[in-house]
C-alpha cells in the first residue's frame, strides 16, 4: 500500500458534528426561501416556531435519507436524531414533543417515499406543504419547491457523505 493510498481518519463525533452542521445550516437557508413563499402567498412571513420544527424534520429527513444510503450506521442516525432534538429543544418545544412529532412525520414520509413512482417529488413536497402551512396547499410553486428542493438536499449530502467514505476510515 502506497503513501498516498491510505486513507485518512475521521472521528465518529466530526463526522456527527459535520451531519448535523450540514442539516442546521440547510434548516437556516430553508427558512430564508419559504419566507419568500410565504409573502408570495399572501401569508405573514413569520416562521414561527411550528413552521420551523416542520422545515427542521424535513430536512434532517433528507439528512437521514443521505446516510442511509451512504453510511448506513444506525450508531450515526441514533446520535443525529438525539442531538438535533437536544439542540433545538426548549419550552416551547421539548425534546419529548419533538420525538413524538418527529416519528408521526417520518412514518408518513417513509411511506411516500416506500411507494416511490412518479409521483415521488410531488406527494412530497405536498405533505410537507400541507404540514408547514397547517392546511391543505394548493399552492404548486411551493409544493414543487418543497419537493425538489428535499431531494436535491438528499443528493447533495448523499454525494458529500460518499466523498467521506472514499476518502476517511470512521474511527471511533
Amino acid at each position: 500500500m502506497g503513501f498516498f493510498s491510505k486513507k485518512q481518519k475521521i472521528g465518529f463525533n466530526e463526522l456527527l458534528d459535520i451531519v448535523i452542521l450540514l442539516t442546521l445550516n440547510s434548516w437556516e437557508e430553508s427558512q430564508k426561501l419559504y419566507k419568500i413563499f410565504l409573502k408570495n402567498l399572501g401569508e405573514s412571513d413569520v416562521i414561527d416556531n411550528r413552521k420551523k420544527t416542520e422545515i427542521l424534520i424535513f430536512e434532517m429527513l433528507a439528512s437521514t435519507v443521505a446516510i442511509k444510503k451512504t453510511i448506513n450506521s444506525e450508531l450515526l442516525l441514533d446520535t443525529f436524531h438525539n442531538m438535533v432534538g437536544d439542540k433545538v429543544s426548549n419550552q416551547e418545544l421539548t425534546k419529548d414533543y419533538f420525538k413524538k412529532l418527529l416519528a408521526e412525520r417520518y412514518a408518513v414520509y417513509q411511506k411516500i417515499l416506500m411507494e416511490g413512482g412518479n409521483f415521488m417529488t410531488f406527494s412530497m413536497g405536498k405533505q410537507f406543504a400541507d404540514y408547514f402551512l397547517d392546511k391543505d396547499c394548493e399552492d404548486m410553486a411551493l409544493i414543487n419547491f418543497s419537493g425538489e428542493s428535499f431531494f436535491t438536499t438528499i443528493k447533495m449530502n448523499s454525494e458529500f457523505l460518499e466523498n467521506i467514505v472514499k476518502d476517511y476510515e470512521i474511527s471511533k
